[in-house]
C-alpha cells in the first residue's frame, strides 16, 4: 500500500511542477530524496523480506513524458539503470 502512496505522491509532484506550483529544481530534489529512501539498506532489506517491488514506486512513463528537462537529465544521470 505504501508503494502506491509513494507512486501517487511522485505523480502529484510532477503535476504540480507542470502547473507551475512547484519548481523544477524542487521536484528533482524531492525525487533524489525519494530515491535515497527507497534505495537505502533498510529499504532493500525490507524489499527482500516482504518481496516488495521497489522499482514499481517510480512512474517512469509519467516522468519521461513530463517535458521537464531537469527531470529528464536526472533520470539519465542519477536514476539507477535497470
Amino acid at each position: 500500500m505504501m508503494l502506491l502512496c509513494v507512486r501517487a505522491f511522485i505523480v502529484e509532484l510532477s503535476g504540480k511542477c507542470r502547473s507551475g506550483l512547484l519548481g523544477e529544481r524542487a521536484l528533482v530534489n524531492l525525487l533524489g530524496e525519494i530515491l535515497d529512501i527507497v534505495s537505502s539498506p533498510v529499504a532493500m532489506k525490507a524489499a527482500g523480506l516482504w518481496e516488495l517491488d521497489l522499482p514499481a514506486v517510480w512512474p517512469l512513463d509519467e516522468l519521461r513524458m513530463s517535458g521537464n528537462d531537469k527531470v529528464s537529465r536526472w533520470l539519465q544521470h542519477r536514476f539507477p539503470k535497470t
